[in-house]
């Protein structure tokens, strides 16, 4: 079972990152070669400009794109109301804090010019990536961990 819950899981995650990402680094991308290569701006006052409104469509894009209400209503109870789209204030600003490692991780590689320079970010990058994982898994492990020792 683990063998193939494990790569569909990350199928699934690799499609919804390609769905809520993709869009708002597509127009980041068009606008960092259109307006920032001809006005001679710098590119990240371009894109930082741009993050508020980047953001705003990456969560519509994770809203209406991703399903998000996977247990439909089973075993939840009474008080059980399905789930409500639409943006508020702690989700746009969560969105923010998720759009903008995005926005400055795709804006580092593309001002590296050197392949080799890309190729320590991309590592270094995977690794702190690991690490994070690493530590959120171990966090969840002794969660659950507690939750089988309770009486």
């Amino acid at each position: 079972m683990m063998f193939v819950f494990i790569p569909s899981t990350a199928i699934l995650a690799l499609t919804d990152s390609f769905l809520v990402f993709g869009p708002p680094l597509a127009i980041q991308s068009i606008a960092y070669a259109l307006w920032a290569r001809s006005k001679r701006l710098d590119a990240y006052l371009v894109v930082l400009t741009l993050l508020p409104a980047l953001s705003v469509l990456t969560w519509y894009c994770w809203d209406y794109l991703t399903p998000s209400d996977f247990n439909l209503g089973i075993n939840e109870g009474a008080e059980w109301q399905p789930y409500q789209h639409g943006i508020s204030l702690s989700r746009y600003l969560s969105t923010l804090a998720f759009q903008a490692p995005v926005s400055l991780f795709s804006l580092i590689y593309v001002d590296l010019k050197s392949i080799r320079f890309r190729r320590i970010f991309i590592c270094f990058s995977i690794f702190i990536a690991a690490m994070i994982g690493i530590v959120e898994g171990q966090h969840e492990a002794e969660q659950q961990y507690k939750l089988t020792t309770q009486e």
